[in-house]
């Protein structure tokens, strides 16, 4: 038996395996400093870009939020939210369509999105997003869904303002932010697997 074979035989049977329902940050570190080297050398993860839509009350405070990520023709809604006494408003339309827009100018031709049966299918349903996976088994009554629309492939030159669609001009004017950064920034990639 070669040296290499019973190095490979040794460190087989001295395996250990070992199975945890809290976070062991140091394996997990690991884990994910693995998986990020290898995703980092064999996809261009550096074009990926996050995109931050915000509504503000006038004295500066976020009232709701529009947050994913942007690469190539798809964008991932990652999180949109809105403040409980501002709901049913209007408010999450509005951000929604603000993200989209910014997406579109992007020339993203598809947004996806996962949400839950107690959080806001329907309201995505309105909106013209269809469910593509339906995923059951957490429990009685909850349901994952993952939710794609399809945007049409109209894009304004990079560098150019979003277009938002016209009926939100005085919305966009009255405390909306879209912002486009580097999503490593803001959105820790290895944290959301």
């Amino acid at each position: 038996m070669s040296m290499d074979a019973a190095a490979a035989r040794a460190t087989a049977i001295d395996l250990r395996y070992s199975t945890h329902e809290e976070p062991q940050p140091e394996a997990a570190a690991t884990v994910d400093a693995g998986i990020g080297g290898y995703n980092d050398a064999v996809a261009p993860l550096h074009e990926v870009r996050g995109l931050f839509v915000f509504a503000r009350a006038a004295g500066g405070v976020v009232l709701g939020g529009a947050i994913g990520r942007s690469w190539g023709q798809c964008c991932e809604l990652e999180q949109l939210w809105v403040v409980e006494k501002q709901r049913r408003r209007g408010l999450g339309r509005e951000l929604l369509r603000h993200f989209e827009a910014e997406a579109k100018r992007r020339a993203c031709t598809l947004i996806y999105l996962d949400t839950w049966s107690f959080q806001a299918p329907r309201f995505y349903e309105k909106l013209g997003y269809r469910e593509v996976l339906e995923v059951t088994g957490f429990g009685p009554g909850l349901v994952k869904y993952t939710m794609h629309k399809h945007l049409g492939s109209v894009a304004t030159e990079p560098g150019k303002p979003a277009a938002v669609p016209e009926r939100d001009a005085a919305s966009a004017a009255g405390g909306f932010e879209d912002h486009a950064s580097p999503a490593k920034k803001a959105l820790p990639e290895r944290a959301k697997r």
